[in-house]
């Protein structure tokens, strides 16, 4: 299942930021998909990269896309 587009567009802005702390730079976002998560209202993903994958979790995503 793919993410809605407000969450994709935090996920992606997410991505970039934290590459750039990795400082791998040419490091592509290849996919995005949504991980069965529990009850709470986390929602989890998994980013495939052209090295490898990473999981992240929005706590709590509201309409708007902000994390809150």
């Amino acid at each position: 299942m793919k993410p809605e587009v407000s969450e994709r567009l935090l996920i992606e802005e997410l991505f970039i930021n934290s590459k750039a702390r990795m400082k791998k730079p040419d490091l592509e976002l290849k996919q995005i998909d949504s991980l069965t998560g529990d009850a709470s209202t986390r929602r989890y993903y998994r980013l495939f990269t052209d090295e490898k994958s990473f999981v992240t979790c929005l706590d709590h995503p509201s309409a708007s896309g902000e994390n809150t």
